[in-house]
């Protein structure tokens, strides 16, 4: 059964105003392993990086962006895959330059690092697989 839009929000208010956590209602200290269904009072922030290297979020092509300046379906950035990166890897390492009218490209999977170019540009994009 619906309600109005004005009887929804009280309702809501009603319930948010019970609630105290965060900044406006009381802090606890607990173990670790008795918070959970708890909201932190602040922030956490991990002094380093996870992973420590770049890595592609998704399966596709890493590829230059610096290569697809100007790219349209009328003139298209041609690229030639060069290799495959799997999660867990060593990254490739290859120049990123035009070569015979192609970009290089190298196929990566999801949490691969990209490959490591040994020219100025790097390889600094992927196109995902269903692209």
């Amino acid at each position: 059964m619906a309600i109005d839009y004005e009887k929804a929000l009280a309702i809501i208010q009603k319930v948010a105003g019970k609630c105290s956590y965060g900044r406006d209602g009381p802090i606890e200290t607990l173990p670790l392993l008795e918070s959970l269904g708890r909201v932190a009072a602040k922030d956490h922030v991990s002094p380093i990086s996870t992973p420590p290297k770049d890595t592609s979020a998704m399966d596709g092509y890493a590829i230059s962006s610096a290569a697809t300046v100007g790219a349209s379906a009328e003139k298209p950035a041609v690229f030639v895959i060069k290799g495959t990166i799997a999660a867990g890897d060593q990254p490739i390492k290859l120049p990123n330059e035009l070569k015979d009218g192609a970009f290089p490209c190298v196929e990566i999977m999801t949490g691969a690092q990209f490959p490591q170019s040994t020219s100025d540009t790097p390889f600094d994009a992927c196109v995902k697989i269903e692209d």
